[in-house]
Order: structure tokens, then sequence, then C-alpha cells
């Protein structure tokens, strides 16, 4: 059985993003990709920035009277023109894109264009959350979105993923360490279709995060999976289909599931994953399904 959690109910459950939520101190960290001044264990809103009389089917700019303490009325969301940001971003959120290097990407505002990703200078490999202190990696992709683009060590060979769920660690695993191997890939290489296999040495979500780590993704060694608030806290709940995580930002997005690192606590067979759809929702899979990851990591440790 599924479990599926919509909206801002999740940020009551979880304490999230939403609804205005914030907390933390500020200070500053430093890594490759430059020095920022964050609000550590600051929360992003969730994006919503549109009010409701409970009879108009608009969506409505001011607060009408008679309905009050409304989502756009708090939080960063509440006066986006006038907030203070690092990068960019719809509404409350501040994002920068991070180069192959690990260092900032060079032009903030240009937009993908589909084939070039394999161009340094013009696509970007990682998303920096300038309110959070989170960095994540940007999947990559022909036309298969579900699929996550391994940057290899041989510029010729070029590998598309899915993962089944799986942590040989009992005491983070949540009782059941999950289905090893249990992904998809399909291999490129010289631009020509490969044979679809299954069972390759990288798909599942453990064994593809220590290869991000062993190999310094982008000059990094602590890359994970996103628990659910995490991931969560960079959807934009008022975006809309295709939209919610930006598609400015990551262009070749999955419209399917995200693994996250949390398994459900009255049923260790499953863990959750985060479906970025038209609002996003938090269900729960088996291990051993095959979804998409997106891998996150602090800034500054």
């Amino acid at each position: 059985m599924k479990l599926r959690i919509i909206g801002c109910v999740v940020g009551l459950l979880l304490m999230l993003t939403g609804c205005g939520g914030s907390g933390g101190g500020s200070g500053t960290v430093t890594d490759n990709s430059g020095t920022v001044t964050t609000a550590f264990g600051q929360l992003n809103d969730t994006g919503i920035n549109i009010y409701s009389d409970g009879v108009s089917s608009a969506d409505l700019l001011i607060a009408p009277s008679g309905y009050p303490n409304q989502d756009a009325a708090y939080g960063r969301d509440y006066d986006p023109v006038a907030l203070p940001k690092i990068g960019a971003g719809e509404v409350g959120f501040d994002f920068t894109k991070i180069a192959y290097d690990g260092q900032p990407f060079a032009d903030q505002d240009l937009e993908f264009v589909w084939g070039h990703w394999y161009l340094h200078n013009e696509f970007w490999y990682a998303i920096r959350d300038n309110v959070t202190g989170l960095m994540w990696s940007v999947p990559v992709g022909y036309f298969n979105t579900r699929h996550y683009y391994n940057p290899p060590a041989t510029p010729s060979l070029w590998e598309f993923w899915t993962f089944s769920w799986y942590n040989s660690d009992a005491t983070t695993n949540g009782g059941h360490a999950g289905t090893e191997l249990g992904g998809y890939g399909t291999n490129i290489s010289g631009g020509g279709y490969y044979d679809d296999y299954l069972g390759s040495e990288y798909t599942d979500t453990e064994k593809f995060v220590a290869y991000q780590n062993s190999t310094a993704l982008l000059g990094y060694s602590n890359w994970r999976l996103p628990t659910r608030e995490e991931l969560l806290g960079i959807m934009n709940f008022a975006g809309g289909y295709g939209n919610v995580l930006s598609s400015h930002f990551w262009p070749n997005q999955d419209h399917g599931a995200y693994w996250t690192s949390d398994t459900v606590a009255h049923d260790p067979l499953s863990a959750y994953v985060v479906y970025p759809g038209t609002v996003p929702v938090i269900e729960s899979r088996l291990k051993s399904e095959a979804n998409s990851v997106l891998l996150v990591r602090k800034v500054g440790e």
C-alpha cells in the first residue's frame, strides 16, 4: 500500500518549508563553490504567493478580508521583489548554478539547450541553495528524463540510470537493507545506443552514492541521498506540472519519483520518494522499485 502526503499537510507533519517556516542562525560557509552567507537551518518557503477567499476560482494577489493567516502572507514568498538574494529563483527561492569544476557557472541566466549537456560552458552540474546551504546534483540526459547522468571519467562513456533503494547500514536502514542492483541503465558510447541492461554495478542507491564520492563528483566527496524534508524544500508548490522543481535550474528533471534516505517506519520494505507532479507528493515505494535520484551535500563540509 502506498502512502501519499500532499501539500501543506507535509509542512505540518514534517515541520517543513511550507507556510512560512524559518529557523536557525546566520553564518558564512566556504568551499569550492565560493563563500556564502547563509542562515543555517533556515527553510525555504512553499512558493505559494496567492490568496483565496473560498469562493472565487481566480487567484488573488491581495489578502481578502475575512480570510487571514494564509500561506502567501508569511515567509520568504511574501515580498520576493524586496528579498535580497545571492543568486536567483522564483518567489523566495535563491539558487546558484554550479559548473563541472565545482565553481559558480559563468552565465547564471543561460537557458539549457537540448543536446548541449556535454559542453561545459553550456551546462551546469549542480545547484547551490543559498537559503539552506545545501548543494544539489543536476541530472542530465538525452530524451529519457527518468534517468540520471553520471559524469564519467572517460568522456566517450555516458551512463543513464534509475536505482533500487539499498542501505547496508543496519543503524540507518530502518530494519531492511533494500534491494541491491535493482535499477536500470542504458549505455551510450560514441553517440549510439547500446543494449539496455539490468543489474549494473551501480544501479542501487548505496553503490551509486559511493561511486560519486570515490570519484569526487564536482570535486566533493560528501554526496548522499536527501531526506524527504530536504527534497521537498527545493520544490515550488505553486510551480505547476513540469516546474514544481524549477525547470530553469533542473531542465532535465524527472517527472517521476526521486528516492529519499528515509525508510517508512511501519513498513521497512519501503522507503519514501518525492514525486514532483502538479504539486509535490510524498509516497512510499518498495525498496525494490527503480526510481531516480538527486544527490545532495552540505556546503562547507
